[in-house]
């Protein structure tokens, strides 16, 4: 039985396909994670997961992964941005992400109360 991973007080989510992930995000290790650089506060965290496939159990305010469906080694946390990342609605991910990345993966953003 796999550990499962569950996200509550949802504020966002923000999907991405791997296949959309441009060459000069790849190159910089920047992720374009739509509008939710720019709505992180003081009480809220960003997490953004790479998923083999989507979850199968979310609701209003709550999602629900299985651990065996996100990609190891690409889970990443944000508390706190610069404004330069926060005004380009960038998050710094790093390029090692975007290696273990695959062309049909789900990459999910999420902003959560801490």
């Amino acid at each position: 039985m796999t550990s499962k991973i569950t996200f509550s007080n949802i504020k966002h989510i923000f999907v991405k396909s791997g296949s959309d992930v441009k060459k000069t995000e790849r190159s910089l290790g920047k992720l374009q994670a739509g509008d939710i650089p720019k709505r992180l506060k003081p009480g809220l965290k960003i997490d953004v997961l790479v998923l083999k496939r989507l979850p199968a159990l979310t609701t209003d305010d709550t999602i629900t992964f299985d651990e065996d469906d996100i990609r190891p080694g690409t889970r990443r946390h944000f508390t706190e941005l610069k404004d330069v990342y926060m005004r380009k609605n960038w998050l710094l991910v790093h390029t090692d992400f975007f290696k273990k990345t695959e062309f049909d993966d789900v990459i999910m953003i999420i902003l959560h109360g801490v």
